[in-house]
């Protein structure tokens, strides 16, 4: 078979053309193909061609000699057909095309389209609904956050002080070390769950400030090795000597990373030992975590760094976990990345790699200026007294007020060399107050003091006018460090 008799083969077993030739009068002159197929009467010839297809009346006066086609029209058989109409000198052209499969085609292509199109709608209404509801989370973790923190401020901060009394019955020491540990356990889980929070929302932020990183690895020991001790276990740190007096890095993150990391280790280990390295070269800082623990299964290596997983392989152990997702995420947002290195059976050695730039340190001022005033607003009378004792202790005199109206008062009177106020007071918070005394010129430094832990109230409360953040609960040694600073600069 040559090309020629393939293409008209395939033309008319696909097509089933039908061919009608009439003169000017629309009578039938000749007919080639079956009408049948398309569910017409055959059409005598000399007869007019109406008495078979009426449809086609109208349609076929006037043609001209460029042809036309009439697309998609059915026929009594039920058929689709392309119809071709065309004049030809004395006589008129009428041909039928069969186009079934072609129309069936496009209204599968068409139902497909609108399909997509519905799932499309329904996708973006999902979407929308998942951000509605992953925004209302976002905002029930801060307020739950700050209905949290501010009791927690109080628990902890006369939690030092009973620590601080030299005549505390062992007893009562021990009680008090149950209810700072348990405080502190409860701040973690408030701090991941915010953390995911902003994780699943890509509002994680990183603020690095010039720090001394011995207090920081001082104070991890102090806070874990107490619990290594409980358990049985050694605990070890060991730094190097090279670790630079000062580097630029953010201090809260890396507290949290070393809390949450060396925590995992004491509260997976039943036996043994935990030590943590550290280690700073070319402005980066490693930590490792190695711990003789029960190790970690092949097939949870890569799951346990998922939000809301733990180990499995272990008995059943307190927390949300997050630590391990939250401290990889945390560690890759600051310039490096958190790895296990050893597996089942041979403990757990988690490591991490962070950018920590050698800062030339700053002079620390003498945290006792005995001339100095400060205001504090505050509504919390628990926390009105916990910041009084610390700041008439650093030998700073203080007024106190309740509320944003009767601060800003007191300010305009006492003008006093800072003041610390809270965000949310009743009559008018903080933010309010801050903006007021500005406007009338009060220009000495305002502390912020709030339980909200988000990133956007913190740049807020520094674009409204206040010079510093401090979040609930206020470390003690931060807050008379961040007014020393705040008035030796001032």
């Amino acid at each position: 078979m040559g090309v020629d008799s393939y293409l008209e083969r395939f033309f008319l077993d696909n097509t089933h053309p039908l061919t009608v030739e009439l003169d000017l009068h629309l009578r039938v002159l000749d007919i080639q193909g079956s009408p049948d197929y398309f569910g017409f009467d055959t059409p005598a010839v000399g007869q007019p061609l109406l008495n078979t297809m009426p449809f086609l009346e109208g349609i076929l006066e006037g043609l001209e000699e460029t042809p036309s086609i009439l697309p998609f029209v059915s026929t009594p058989a039920g058929k689709s057909t392309h119809i071709h109409l065309f004049k030809s000198g004395s006589t008129l052209g009428v041909i039928f095309l069969d186009a079934t499969e072609e129309h069936d085609r496009l209204q599968q292509q068409q139902q497909l389209a609108n399909e997509l199109q519905l799932l499309k709608k329904k996708q973006e209404k999902l979407l929308l609904q998942l951000k509605e509801a992953n925004s209302a989370k976002s905002r029930f973790i801060a307020n739950m956050s700050h209905e949290f923190r501010t009791p927690l401020t109080s628990v902890l901060g006369y939690g030092d002080l009973l620590r601080e009394m030299n005549d505390l019955p062992d007893k009562a020491s021990g009680y008090l070390q149950a209810i700072e540990r348990n405080a502190q356990h409860l701040l973690v889980m408030i701090d991941n769950l915010l953390d995911q929070a902003r994780i699943d929302a890509d509002e994680l932020h990183i603020s690095a400030t010039q720090i001394n990183l011995k207090p920081v690895f001082a104070d991890l020991v102090s806070l874990i090795e107490p619990l290594a001790l409980r358990k049985g276990l050694d605990f070890q740190l060991t730094v190097t000597d090279d670790l630079p007096a000062s580097v630029l890095i953010d201090e809260m993150r890396l507290r949290q990373l070393l809390i949450n990391l060396t925590g995992n280790a004491v509260k997976y280990t039943e036996t043994g030992r935990i030590d943590v390295h550290a280690a700073w070269h070319d402005n980066d800082l490693t930590v490792t975590v190695k711990d003789t623990g029960p190790g970690i299964p092949e097939q949870l290596r890569e799951k346990i760094f998922q939000p809301f997983q733990q180990n499995s392989g272990t008995s059943y152990q307190k927390g949300a976990g997050l630590g391990l997702a939250i401290s990889r995420e945390i560690s890759r947002a600051m310039g490096g990345d958190l790895v296990l290195r050893y597996t089942s059976g041979e403990g757990s050695e988690f490591s991490f790699t962070l950018t920590a730039r050698e800062m030339h340190p700053n002079t620390h001022p003498d945290q006792r200026l005995q001339a100095n005033s400060i205001l504090i607003a505050e509504d919390d009378p628990d926390i009105q007294a916990l910041l009084a004792f610390h700041l008439e202790s650093a030998g700073y005199s203080l007024r106190i007020c309740g509320n944003g109206v009767d601060a800003i008062d007191a300010a305009m009177e006492s003008q006093p060399d800072l003041i610390l106020m809270d965000i949310n007071m009743p009559k008018m918070g903080g933010d309010e107050a801050v903006k007021v005394l500005r406007q009338k010129g009060f220009d000495r430094p305002i502390i912020a003091m709030t339980a909200a832990s988000s990133e956007s109230v913190q740049h807020a409360a520094i674009a409204s006018g206040f010079d510093e953040y401090l979040q609930k609960p206020i470390d003690a040694a931060h807050l008379k460090a961040s007014v020393a600073t705040l008035l030796s600069d001032s």
